[in-house]
Order: structure tokens, then sequence, then C-alpha cells
């Protein structure tokens, strides 16, 4: 039977049990052990020692009954040792009992050891909410939202920037939400299953974001495996260059507040929204975004780069344990086939809203106008070493992009692109303050592309500790129980078959038809504990009772008639000499 650990690890029966198997163990063997010596003694039986038999002992009597003093002197495994060697009877009786024995302290700690940590595994599905990538934007909420709550945005996206490596190399955010790796970097190194799935590990993984998708209904007390259906933008920037200020001023891409600014080029696909899971849709032409950043540290030259964007909408398998999540597969999303032209941006309000805030978001203010922003320090080195460099060295607060390749580039600027983006969708989400009733969200009346969570089903794995049976000590238990109870049995009907008193092993039995003590005749049916009880007044003693003669005799006789037969050493005795 499976039990819960903390309903057995303090229970105190789990304990007794090496203290009370030997103690029941001693006492059922022993009396078994004493009875059939009893039961032997009526029918013959030999002592075990080296002497010259009667002649009218027969041989089968002999070889039955050689066992009486291995039985009494084998009630204890101490004892049943000893007897061996004093008796130098190494025989198959002898073994025999020495094994009987020896089921004691394994019994005794086959008890304890009857149960051994374990774990049980359960599996069931439930329901998990999702945050809902196309989830209303405060950038498409209008002017004043944006400016209202828009330092909740960008106080995630600065903490996102400033996170050390580590957290942005992990599969989860500052905030434990999962994110979602890139899946171009993926075709390009690896190869997927005939499913069109790319197994993601710490080695392949490039995120699309410093921000991951926050997740509800997980804990921490098992695994979750289930699947969300996601998308990321990405920038491709073929064409970066170095050119003036004044030529950038021409291009309509610089802004007095310094640091980098952002221009869409191409008019807006469409005005409607595009649903996923569509059967075809309209071409869809992507928008281009154009970079300019620029910096006192390089007044006559300011970097910029032309890019396209474009939507990636994937599939990923994400397993959670006990907390931790990670993306462990990818892939391009067969539920969501919309064209990549289409993006989040698509709408003229989210775009213009986007473009306008994200620059502001680190820019400084005042006489301190023109300086870097973290986004571009991000950009030049996501350690963000060269913004301290700059802090300790005192040379103002400005950095150079015009190194970078076009390759790179596209990668951290698409980075840093999504990581603003998703801060922006319900922001107070994403540090985990989910509402209690996340599912209560979704019922909302808006449409399909309103609403903020998705739901999906996850398989949960929980694994509980529990105590499981030993088969080995399990085994070994039955097996000393089981002697034990036939020992029991062979002990009971051994006493009943015994018609004679017990006399065996008592020192009461010293004294039946003993000469050299005075008694009263009679008492030959009386048991050992018996004669004891009524003897208890006199006093015995072993001692010499020819202690007149030339050589004396030792035996168990009276305290006050032979008062004065003390042993002495170098005396000679009848049959052997005491030396000292």
């Amino acid at each position: 039977m499976l039990e819960p650990v903390n309903e057995l690890i303090s229970h105190p029966n789990l304990y007794q049990g090496p203290t009370i198997f030997p103690i029941l163990f001693a006492a059922i063997v022993g009396r078994t052990l004493r009875s059939l010596a009893s039961f032997q003694a009526e029918r013959g039986a030999k002592l075990g020692v080296s002497v010259a038999m009667p002649c009218h002992h027969t041989a089968f009597a002999e070889l039955l009954f050689q066992t009486l003093e291995q039985l009494m002197g084998s009630l204890t495994i101490f004892g049943t040792v000893e007897l061996q060697f004093l008796l130098r009877t190494f025989d198959i009786l002898g073994i025999g009992l020495i094994v009987l024995w020896a089921l004691s302290p394994l019994g005794g700690q086959a008890s304890l050891r009857l149960l051994e940590p374990g774990r049980q595994s359960s599996s069931f599905t439930q329901n998990v909410s999702y945050l809902n990538p196309e989830s209303p934007s405060i950038f498409s909420q209008g002017d004043d939202t944006v400016s209202s709550i828009g330092f909740y945005t960008n106080a995630l996206y600065l903490a996102a920037l400033f996170s050390p490596p580590a957290g942005q190399a992990s599969p989860v955010d500052i905030w434990a939400n999962v994110k979602i790796p890139t899946i171009e970097n993926l075709e390009s190194t690896g190869k997927s299953d005939a499913d069109g799935w790319y197994s993601v590990s710490s080695d392949n993984a490039t995120y699309s974001s410093l921000v991951g998708l926050p997740i509800d209904g997980t804990r921490y007390d098992g695994s979750y495996h289930f699947y969300v259906e996601s998308l990321y933008m990405a920038l491709d920037c073929p064409v970066i260059s170095v050119t003036t200020i004044l030529d950038n001023i021409t291009q309509g891409c610089w802004n007095s507040h310094g640091g980098f600014s952002l221009e869409l080029n191409g008019a807006f696909p469409t005005l409607y929204p595009l649903y996923p899971n569509r059967t075809s849709y309209p071409a869809v032409t992507p928008i281009g975004v154009n970079f300019c950043a620029s910096s006192y540290l390089d007044s006559d030259n300011s970097f910029t780069a032309n890019c396209t964007l474009t939507r990636t909408s994937v599939e990923s398998n994400i397993t959670c344990d006990y907390g931790s999540c990670t993306v462990t597969q990818i892939r391009r999303s067969k539920f969501d086939q919309r064209p990549p032209g289409y993006t989040p941006l698509s709408l003229d309000t989210a775009a213009t809203n986007f473009i306008t805030a994200w620059p502001m978001s680190g820019a400084a203010r005042g006489e301190h106008s023109g300086i870097s922003t973290p986004t571009e320090y991000f950009i030049s080195d996501p350690t963000m070493n060269s913004l301290s460099t700059s802090i300790r060295g005192g040379g103002g607060f400005g950095i150079s992009l015009k190194g970078l390749s076009a390759d790179l580039f596209s990668e951290r600027f698409s980075l840093v692109f999504n990581t603003y983006w998703q801060c922006g969708l319900v922001p107070w989400f994403q540090t985990g303050n989910f509402p209690k009733n996340v599912s209560a969200l979704n019922n909302d009346p808006l449409a399909s592309d309103q609403v903020p969570f998705n739901t999906t089903t996850t398989t949960v794995t929980r694994s509980t500790e529990i105590y499981v049976c030993n088969k080995l000590w399990t085994t070994v238990l039955f097996v000393t129980s089981s002697v034990l109870l036939l020992c029991g049995i062979c002990g009971a009907i051994a006493k009943h078959m015994t018609r004679g008193p017990k006399i065996l092993g008592y020192v009461s039995t010293m004294t039946r038809d003993n000469s050299y003590i005075d008694l009263p005749p009679g008492g030959c049916t009386l048991d050992g504990l018996e004669r004891a009880r009524l003897l208890k007044d006199i006093k015995v003693k072993v001692l010499d009772v020819a202690a007149e003669g030339e050589v004396g005799h030792i035996a168990l006789g009276s305290a006050e008639t032979f008062g004065t037969g003390k042993l002495i050493y170098g005396r000679l005795y009848a049959g052997a000499a005491l030396v000292t």
C-alpha cells in the first residue's frame, strides 16, 4: 500500500519494529526450544557430550535423542554460538540453531527497512491561460492612454534592458514569463522533424524578446506540458549607413531629443483586422522602418538603417517543471497563416503611437538632451558595459553604432523592438499580477483579437513523495515471521504432548532426589518454578560434600549440613583436580 511520506514519517510505530521483533523472537523461540527439550527428555535424550551410553540404549535412540544439551543451551543467540565451541559438535542441528537465531536481527531490520521513499506520478488535464500576443496594446488606445499609463511600459522595458546577461539568455524573463525563441535561427542551423518541429535548447536558442509570455495556471507542484500560439515581429535591415545629421533632417529622420528616431515607410496595408485560421488572405506589402541614431560623441556622423517589418507566427511546445518554464519545441504556426506583411503595427494609431513613444522611453530631458538612450547602448552592447564605462569615465553619455554589421544590428534591433511592443500589451499583467478569474476576461464581448488571454489545455504530471514496500526486505520479514509462527506452533504442540513436569533449566531441579539436601519425600510432579517456590527458604551451596576425606566430592548440598565443605584450590576431587 502506498502512503504519503508526511503521514508516515512521524508515525511512532514506524521505528518500533527493530526493538519489538527481537524481543518477541527470543521469547517464542526460547520457550519453543525449552518445550522441545522437555518433550525429548521424556523419550530419552542424549546430553550431547562424549560419554559412554548404557548398553540398553538402542542405536536409534542414540540417533534420535542426541540434542538435549544443544536445545537447552541454545535459548539465546550467544549461548547457541558458544555451545558449539564448548561441545565441539558442529553438526547440522547446531548450524540450524545458529541460522534460526540469526533470523532475529534480520527480522528486526527488515521491519525497519520494509518501507523506503519513492515517488508516485499522476497525470490529468486542465486549462491554462496565456497572454494573447494580439491583445489590446496601450499604443492602440490613443494619445491620452499612452501619456497616462505609458510609464508602466517604460518601466518594464528599461528593467528588461538592464537585466544581467544570464537573465537575457534564460528561457524566462526576470518575472518568470516564458520567452519565445526565434525560429529563423533554428531553420538556418538545424533540422526539423516530419511535423516541422525544431528542438530548442540553451545552446541553439535566440529569443525574440527580453520579455516573455505571461502564463496563468501553472504552479510549483508538478510538470505542465502545453502548446501556445504566438507571434513576434522581425526586422530585416540589409542597408545601414553612416550619414550626416543634416542629411537625416532632410530625410525626416531626426528629432530634438537626440538619441534615436523611427520613421515608417509605405502605406498602411489594411484598415481592418485579419483573423487567423482562414482559407485565404489578401496580399499585404510589408511596411518599412527607418532607424536613425546620433549622439554628441559622433555629431558629424549619424547611424541610419532601412528595415523591413514582418510578422512570424509560431507554435511553441512549453514545459514547466515545478515553476520553471521553457520552450522545448517550436514550429511555424499551422493555425495562423496570415501574411508576413500583416503585423500588429498595421493599424495607423498603434504604429504612430509606438514609433513616437519608444524613442522617448529612456531619453534625457532639458540640458542633457541629445545623449544616447539605453536602447542604443543595448544595441551596441547587450551587457551595457559601454554605459558603465561612460559613467565612470565622465566623457558624456553617448555611443556610436556605426561599427555594427547589418545582420547583428537586425538581430538586436528586432529584439528590443519586440521587447518594447510586448511591454505595451496590458503591462500590469507582465509581472504576474493576474486577475483572480482570468477566464472571465476571455468572455469579454469584444472581438476575438481584443481578448487579453488565450486558453490552452495542458497535461499536468504531479509526483508525490510516498513510501513504497521494499520487495527484498518484505520477503525477509515474511520468511522470519513465518519461521517465528512455525516455532510458536511447534512449541505449543510439544508442550501439549509433554506429560511430565517442566524441570529442565531450573536450579530447583538439582534438589530432586539429592541426598545432600534434607528434604521430605515426594514432589516429583512439581515443575521447576513450583518447586522453587516451595523451597525458597532452604539455603543451598556448591561445596565439597566429602570434606573429611582425602578426595573431595563437589555437589549441590545444604549449606547448613555441609557448612565446612568449602572448595579449596589444589585439593583433589573425584574425577579431576582443581588447578590455580
